[in-house]
């Protein structure tokens, strides 16, 4: 399935540029309030490029794993994936929250609880966070991956019928 595979990482290398270039788009435009700092406006940015690339994450979720796995051609993988995302919108949700909990918050606290013990152990404990989310949670993430897809499409996946 290497020319189907291909086809999805070119087609979602259009999407992350269109949605680049979209976002770009409203950064060019004077839509922002001149009073408003750089930093005050770094969130909304980052709340806006998520909104932009939505859809993208949906359409992209399971499209590997079906055009590999299962032999859907690349348009209908993207298209089984945007409809399955669309279909379990409250899972993806509480995933979400779950990731922006564990992956986010957790460790911004416990760098808080870091810098008011002592401006050495702020570094020891940055290192350790990053060690852990890449060592430990970036798996966990890929594995829940699978999971969902098969949860999505047990039929398809053979002996999950």
């Amino acid at each position: 399935q290497r020319g189907s595979l291909l086809r999805l990482g070119g087609l979602q290398l259009a999407g992350t540029l269109l949605i680049l270039g979209i976002d770009w788009l409203f950064d060019a435009s004077d839509w922002s309030a001149p009073a408003l700092e750089e930093e005050a406006l770094q969130p909304l940015h980052l709340l806006r490029l998520f909104a932009l690339a939505s859809p993208l994450f949906m359409a992209f979720w399971f499209a590997p794993l079906l055009t590999a796995w299962d032999r859907v051609p690349a348009a209908k993988s993207l298209f089984f994936s945007l409809v399955a995302a669309l279909r379990n919108w409250r899972a993806f949700l509480a995933y979400g929250v779950a990731v922006t909990l564990i992956g986010i918050v957790l460790p911004g606290l416990l760098l808080l609880a870091a810098t008011a013990v002592s401006a050495g152990g702020l570094e020891l404990m940055s290192q350790a966070m990053r060690m852990l989310l890449f060592l430990v949670l970036m798996p966990v993430l890929m594995g829940s991956v699978y999971l969902s897809y098969r949860d999505v499409f047990a039929s398809s996946v053979s002996g999950y019928a």
